[in-house]
C-alpha cells in the first residue's frame, strides 16, 4: 500500500493538516497540500494530544469552543489530524480552551463532525486492530452527561410529587398496545375512551414539538404490536414511516393525534387480516418459514417470482415449500403471489397516474394484456374501468 499517497489524500479531503508520527523512531512526518497553512495550536497541543491517544477509537479535541483535532492510533503511528473549524455542538470528553484570533486560522476549513470523523476512522479502520462505525465512534468522545441528566430526573420527580402529577397508568398503554396485537378494533377504540387523573410524559419544553413526539411515539409503538401480531415488518414499518412524517410535516396540530389513531387502527386492521389467514390455515399458527416466505415475495414484487426462486433463497426444496405454504395458508403459493401484485396493482391504479404499461412493467408481467386478464379474471374489471371506478 502506497502509504504516502494514503495521507495527503487524508490532507486533501480535510484540507489541512495530516501528522504521522513513528512509535519506533519518533519521527514526524507532516502532509498537507495547504501552502497557507499554519497551525499555531498544535505545538501547544501535541503532547497532551498524544498522550490521550488510543487503538479503540479516534479521539476528538476541540479547541476554542470550533476548532477540532482528531488523534488516532495505530500498533506503529500516532496521528494527528486538523485543524478544522467545526460548528456542531456535541459536547466532547476533550474540550479546551485557548486564546484564538479570527487572524490565527483565517485559512481553517469548514467541516462537519461526521465527515471529520469519517475520515479519522478511514485511518483507524484501513490501518488499525478493528473497524468502528462514525456513530459508536462520535458517542464514545461524547462528555458524560449522566449526573446532570440524573440531577434533572430528581428535581422532576421532586415537582411532579409537589404537584400531584402523575402519568397515565402503564397498563392502558399495554391494553392498546394489546388491542393492535390481537386485532381488536373494537376494544382498541375502547381504550381510547377511557379516561385517568395522570397525563402523558412531556417529550419537550415546546408545546408543538411535544405532541408531535407523542403521535410518533405512538405510531412507533403500534407497528411494533402489529409485527408481533403477524404483519410482516416491512409493511408496518412502512406503513409508520409514511404516518409518522404526515405527523411531522402537517401545519394543525389537532391533526396529529387523529393521525395516530388511524395508523393505530389500519395497522389493527392488517393484524386481524393476517389472524384470519391462520384460522383458515390447518395449523392455526403460521410456520416461519411460511413467514419468511411472505416476506421475500413482499420484497420482490416487482420481479418474477417462482416457486423454485423461492425455494433457492431459503435452502428448501420447492415441493416442499409448496405442501408447507399450501398447508399453512390454504392456498397455492402462486395463489398468493398473484393475490399480492394484484392488491399492489390496485393502489397503483388508485392512487398514481402510472399508464397500465407502466404497472404490468413494474410487476414484471409479461404484457400489460397479460396483467389485464389476470386482474380482470379477478375482479371482474378490467383496469381502466377500476381506475375509474376508484379514483373519485
Amino acid at each position: 500500500m502506497n502509504l504516502s499517497a494514503f495521507y495527503y489524500y487524508i490532507a486533501y479531503e480535510l484540507h489541512s493538516f495530516l501528522r504521522v508520527y513513528d512509535k519506533a523512531t519518533s519521527k514526524e512526518d507532516v502532509y498537507t497540500l495547504r501552502v497557507d497553512a499554519e497551525d499555531l495550536v498544535k505545538d501547544i497541543y501535541e503532547e497532551r494530544m498524544l498522550a490521550m491517544a488510543t487503538r479503540d477509537h479516534p479521539v476528538l479535541v476541540r479547541i476554542q469552543e470550533t476548532v477540532l483535532y482528531g488523534v488516532v492510533e495505530t500498533a506503529d503511528c500516532y496521528y494527528i489530524a486538523g485543524p478544522v473549524g467545526c460548528q456542531d455542538t456535541i459536547p466532547l470528553k476533550h474540550d479546551y480552551e485557548y486564546d484564538l484570533s479570527e487572524e490565527d486560522f483565517k485559512w481553517m476549513p469548514e467541516c462537519d463532525m461526521a465527515f471529520f470523523t469519517g475520515k479519522l476512522l478511514l485511518l483507524h479502520n484501513v490501518l488499525g486492530d478493528a473497524t468502528l462505525p462514525v456513530q459508536p465512534c462520535i458517542t464514545a468522545n461524547t462528555a458524560d452527561e449522566s449526573a446532570e441528566l440524573h440531577a434533572a430526573f430528581t428535581r422532576q420527580v421532586f415537582a411532579n410529587r409537589e404537584i400531584q402529577r402523575r402519568h397515565n397508568p402503564h397498563d392502558h398503554e399495554l391494553r392498546e398496545m394489546m388491542c393492535i396485537e390481537t386485532g381488536d378494533a373494537y376494544q382498541l377504540k375502547v381504550t381510547w375512551s377511557e379516561q385517568f387523573a395522570g397525563e402523558f410524559g412531556t417529550t419537550s419544553t415546546n408545546p408543538d414539538r411535544d405532541m408531535r413526539n407523542l403521535g410518533l411515539v405512538t405510531v412507533a409503538f403500534a407497528t411494533r404490536a402489529a409485527i408481533r401480531g403477524g404483519v410482516l415488518p416491512e409493511i408496518a414499518l412502512s406503513l409508520g414511516d409514511v404516518y409518522m412524517q404526515k405527523i411531522d410535516t402537517t401545519p394543525m396540530l389537532m391533526e396529529v393525534m387523529g393521525l395516530a389513531r388511524a395508523c393505530e387502527m389500519e395497522l389493527t386492521g392488517l393484524v386481524a387480516k393476517e389472524k384470519q389467514r391462520r384460522d383458515e390455515s390447518k395449523s392455526g399458527q403460521e410456520n416461519p418459514m411460511v413467514r419468511r416466505c411472505k416476506d421475500y415475495v413482499y420484497k420482490h414484487l416487482q420481479e418474477k417470482l417462482s416457486v423454485k426462486t423461492i425455494a433457492d433463497e431459503l435452502g428448501i426444496h420447492p415441493n416442499y415449500l409448496s405442501t408447507l405454504f399450501r398447508e399453512d395458508t390454504g392456498i397455492t403459493l402462486y395463489d398468493y403471489i398473484m393475490e399480492e401484485k394484484l392488491d399492489l396493482a390496485k393502489k397503483l391504479l388508485t392512487f398514481t397516474d402510472y399508464s397500465y404499461s407502466d404497472i404490468s412493467t413494474y410487476l414484471a408481467f409479461s404484457s400489460q394484456s397479460h396483467l389485464g386478464k389476470v386482474f380482470k379474471n379477478a375482479t371482474g374489471l378490467t383496469l381502466m374501468q377500476y381506475r375509474n371506478k376508484y379514483r373519485e
